[in-house]
């Protein structure tokens, strides 16, 4: 008897009620549509996927400063970078270097080995030409080393 008026009670009391809430509330936001223009309105939606393609386009955006700034820090005495090429899609930095000796070529390499923003390095053309050991690198960089962060 209890669950029926209680069946009762939501069907004819709180069912009605809940219409009604309903109602009020799609007339309110009906009344504050009517208070923008068709116009403003279409004006604030443009205006706001403009600023969630900005925010998308950033969140994205290769920052290369951050990646020479890395470089720069992590360059040993006596190499010179001669020549830099990144490739964003692949996350991979080519560098021509010369080096003063096979010593600061090593300590070059050691330097890569031991930076946490690159995930892998590979050295080619390894030759001394005039008392300078001419090579290239080709770095693997973490995403964190180069795209801006969130």
């Amino acid at each position: 008897m209890l669950l029926v008026l209680g069946y009762v009670g939501l069907l004819f009391g709180y069912k009605p009620y809940l219409k009604r809430e309903i109602a009020a509330r799609e007339q309110s936001l009906a009344d504050l549509a009517a208070q923008v223009s068709q116009t403003e309105q279409e004006d604030f939606l443009s205006f706001y996927f403009q600023l969630v393609d900005i925010k998308n386009l950033l969140s994205s955006h290769v920052m290369t400063s951050r990646l020479l700034g890395l470089l720069q820090a992590r360059i040993s005495p006596g190499v010179y970078f001669s020549n830099l090429t990144f490739n964003t899609f692949e996350g991979k930095a080519t560098i021509e270097a010369f080096a003063d000796s096979y010593d600061s070529f090593t300590e070059q390499l050691q330097a890569f080995a031991t930076t946490p923003d690159i995930a892998s390095y590979a050295v080619s053309n390894a030759v001394q030409d005039k008392g300078l050991v001419k090579f290239q690198a080709i770095l693997t960089m973490k995403p964190e080393a180069y795209k801006n962060k969130n």
